[in-house]
């Protein structure tokens, strides 16, 4: 079983790209966000100018190929509103 930890749907925009809807908002846009990406050509960015404070965006990128989908870890920190 997993654990839902504030979030309260993620969906998969594009390639690559994912939403993550927080069941409760952080009190601004200004949250930690810090991802593991699945393998070591992977990386991981969070579209800052895009994220709310109820909502995040993440791409995930392969090493000189563009985006990818792949499983990712994500964690955010934060006030709540």
């Amino acid at each position: 079983a997993g654990y839902s930890q504030n979030i309260s749907s993620f969906t998969d925009s594009a390639t690559g790209k994912a939403n993550y809807n927080f069941t409760n908002a952080f009190s601004d846009a200004d949250y930690l966000k810090a991802g593991i990406a699945a393998s070591s050509n992977d990386y991981m960015s969070f579209s800052i100018g895009d994220s709310t404070a109820s909502l995040s965006r993440m791409q995930n990128r392969e090493e000189g190929t563009g985006f990818k989908d792949a499983p990712n870890q994500v964690i955010f920190h934060g006030d709540l509103a």
